[in-house]
């Protein structure tokens, strides 16, 4: 993996760290919160920390397990966004957020983290692709 994809990527990961949290921020401010212990141990460990880990890894020798534990989390991340904010009904769902001084921030942030989400599963794709053909040139 070559410096400068590394550092796109260590970039793309501080982006998406940064929405997430946002995002979580706007939450609280709807007072709209995830009811089961799965939603919230999916959304610390794969949406928050996942990404994360998979940053620190792309610096070592495990790189590749850095790629597919970014490229995981993405689509992990992509999927349950969908359906949480865009899919099934309810308070999480970008259409029936109630009035208030959050609701445009909450929508705001779930789009920008469905197309950052997006991006990265392509992203990680891209690395994937790369990192097999780099693999097979060296045989």
């Amino acid at each position: 993996m070559t410096h400068k994809a590394r550092f796109f990527v260590s970039m793309f990961i501080c982006l998406h760290a940064i929405v997430a949290v946002l995002h979580g921020m706007t939450h609280a401010g709807t007072n709209i919160w995830l009811t089961s212990i799965f939603s919230n141990a999916f959304v610390v460990v794969v949406i928050y920390i996942a990404p994360l880990v998979a940053l620190s890894l792309l610096y070592t020798r495990w790189y590749q397990w850095g790629i597919w534990l970014l490229f995981l989390s993405m689509v992990g991340s992509l999927l349950f966004g969908l359906w949480y904010h865009f899919l099934l009904p309810g308070a999480d769902n970008v259409a029936s957020v109630s009035p208030g001084a959050w609701r445009l921030s909450f929508q705001i942030s779930a789009f920008l983290l469905a197309l950052i989400e997006a991006l990265g599963s392509a992203v990680g794709v891209w690395l994937l692709y790369t990192a097999r053909r780099i693999q097979v040139a060296r045989q």
